[in-house]
């Protein structure tokens, strides 16, 4: 299962146009779309990923054209994100993608899943990747 999921992590994904984005990019901007506004500390917060990282990948999105940065007028030293009409447009494309359930049913999977099972879940999968990390870390 991690081998299929790093297979299609490192695949880019085709947008309209022949626009090429990887995997981040695509989740990202996904993010961005549904919550217009969010700064860099709750995007890194809500990948639970430093804020160098998200701030790397705004990088590519933004040298894509794909996102809007603006100066929060309520806190001058905070960035607000959205999403420009090109990266509204795909946007648009993977929710849609999503609905055509040309993700495998993936999302339908999850939405079977009682909130106990789903936390059950989480959980576990966060415990699987503290321990793949700590054997990295280790060089095993």
């Amino acid at each position: 299962m991690a081998e299929r999921y790093m297979e299609l992590e490192r695949k880019p994904r085709r947008f309209c146009g022949g626009m090429e984005l990887s995997s981040g990019e695509v989740h990202l901007l996904e993010v961005i779309g549904d919550q217009p506004g969010a700064s860099v500390t709750a995007l890194a917060g809500w990948f639970g990923i430093s804020k160098g990282a998200i701030s790397q990948t705004l990088k590519r999105l933004d040298n894509k054209k794909l996102i809007v940065r603006e100066t929060d007028p309520d806190n001058l030293s905070r960035i607000k994100l959205s999403l420009s009409a090109l990266g509204q447009m795909l946007y648009q494309e993977h929710k849609e993608w999503h609905k055509k359930r040309l993700d495998g049913g993936l999302l339908d999977l999850m939405s079977e899943f009682s909130e106990e099972e789903g936390q059950f879940l989480h959980r576990s999968f966060d415990r699987f990747n503290q321990i793949l990390q700590e054997m990295i870390r280790l060089n095993y």
